[in-house]
C-alpha cells in the first residue's frame, strides 16, 4: 500500500506546483506566497473575471476535499478579492436544518461547488 501523504511529503515544496505539500497548504492558509491548486485558483480567477462580488458575501462551499473544497474555503476567507467572504463548508454528513433545504444564510449567498463526485466545479449566485 502506498501512502498518499508520504508521497506528497516527499516532494520538494518549492517544486509542488499542485500546492498539496503541507508547507504550501500552511503558507496558503496564512496568506503567504505559495503554489495554489489549479482548480481553486481557477475558481477565484472566474469569480474575479466575471465580477462576482465576494467581499462580505456569505459563501457556501460544498465539499471538504484537500484538493478543492478546503483550499477554496480558505482562499475565500482571506482578505483579498475575490475573497473576504464568510464561509460555510457543507459536506456529505450535512444534516438539513429543520428538514428544509434552505441554507441558514438566507436567499443571497454564493455557492461554490467542490464535491469530488462532480466532474468540475461551478459557481452561482442564488
Amino acid at each position: 500500500h502506498i501512502s498518499e501523504q508520504r508521497v506528497i511529503e516527499a516532494i520538494d515544496y518549492r517544486k509542488d506546483v499542485d500546492g498539496f505539500h503541507p508547507i504550501n497548504v500552511g503558507r496558503m492558509s496564512i496568506g503567504l506566497p505559495c503554489f495554489v491548486s489549479a482548480t481553486p485558483a481557477g475558481i477565484l480567477m472566474l469569480l474575479e473575471r466575471y465580477g462576482v462580488p465576494t467581499k462580505g458575501a456569505e459563501c457556501v462551499v460544498l465539499g471538504r476535499s484537500n484538493i478543492v473544497g478546503k483550499p477554496v474555503a480558505n482562499l475565500m476567507m482571506q482578505k483579498h478579492l475575490p475573497g473576504d467572504a464568510t464561509v460555510t463548508v457543507c459536506h456529505s454528513c450535512l444534516r438539513l436544518w429543520g428538514g428544509s433545504r434552505r441554507h441558514p444564510c438566507g436567499s443571497q449567498w454564493l455557492l461554490l461547488h467542490a464535491v469530488r463526485k462532480c466532474a468540475g466545479a461551478g459557481a452561482a449566485v442564488l
